[in-house]
């Protein structure tokens, strides 16, 4: 694999696809900005808890609208990623272009390289470029950023008080590893539509995608139960209230569904890279 070809043929993509790039950044921003006044809002109107009213040190009011933000981010990430990957072959949409493409002086690994890195990388990029921005915007109106928010919550504090620290710091760490790997599997599974469908790719993506999710949605009702009993302890513990077996079964849950995304992911790509290769012959 020549770096210098992968990084001309990734100059040439975004060149040509510079305007939807910078359309889809500004889209985003817009998001953030408005899902994060609202969530400013909803929890500023939330009245004060009893822990926090009998003067615990924990600002519950920041927790809750980190978390709340924290997914917001993860949400339109995904999208973003699932977005740049269905169209991150513009190649693949008529046999002319596939035949240019395949003149390119590049390998099919240089190539399909370059298609990860629009669809993992730069969508990524955008979406937290769009955050900063938007966050910006919010603190110089209202004072209220997502990152300051995140530094005024004591987190070794906030783990003090539940009574199997070591199992929620697992807890918590596979949660975040789920929450990426799900922008992994946006790219893989976008990534192969592109090669699926050359008219609308991200549409008919959507659809099934959402298809397929409402059919595990069912299979794995079980599993949300325990994910609800996490949520209701975050929010309970501070009475005293830890449901320690739920916790434990959130946990096999989490490290259950994230090897299934990840074993998803690598197939996609691959799969994805055969197609692509199989047109270019």
């Amino acid at each position: 694999m020549s770096f210098i070809r992968y990084e001309l043929v990734l100059r040439k993509q975004m060149v040509e696809d510079w305007k939807r790039h910078v359309l889809f950044t500004l889209v985003m921003m817009l998001i953030f900005f408005m899902t994060f006044w609202s969530v400013n809002w909803i929890v500023g109107m939330m009245p004060e808890t009893e822990s926090a009213m009998s003067g615990s040190d924990i600002d519950v009011k920041s927790l809750i609208s980190v978390i709340y933000k924290f997914a917001i981010f993860i949400g339109v990430t995904s999208i973003a990623v699932a977005y740049q990957s269905a169209h991150s072959m513009p190649f693949m949409r008529s046999k002319g272009l596939q035949t240019q493409h395949a003149v390119l002086p590049a390998s099919n690994v240089e190539k399909y390289g370059v298609v990860l890195t629009v669809s993992l990388v730069i969508s990524v990029l955008e979406s937290v470029v769009a955050l900063l921005i938007a966050d910006l915007f919010q603190y110089l109106m209202t004072g209220l950023s997502f990152f300051s928010q995140f530094s005024s919550v004591d987190f070794e504090l906030l783990l003090k008080t539940v009574p199997d620290v070591a199992l929620v710091r697992q807890i918590v760490t596979l949660l975040i590893c789920v929450s990426v790997m799900s922008i992994f599997l946006s790219s893989g599974w976008f990534t192969l539509s592109a090669t699926v469908f050359r008219k609308h790719p991200f549409l008919m993506g959507v659809l099934i995608y959402w298809g397929i999710s409402q059919l595990l949605n069912i299979a794995l009702f079980s599993y949300s139960q325990y994910l609800m009993n996490f949520i209701t302890m975050v929010s309970a513990h501070f009475q005293g209230i830890t449901d320690v077996e739920a916790l434990h079964e959130l946990r096999n849950a989490s490290i259950v569904l994230f090897v299934a995304m990840a074993v998803l992911t690598l197939v996609f790509w691959f799969w994805g890279y055969k197609r692509m290769s199989k047109s270019e012959l």
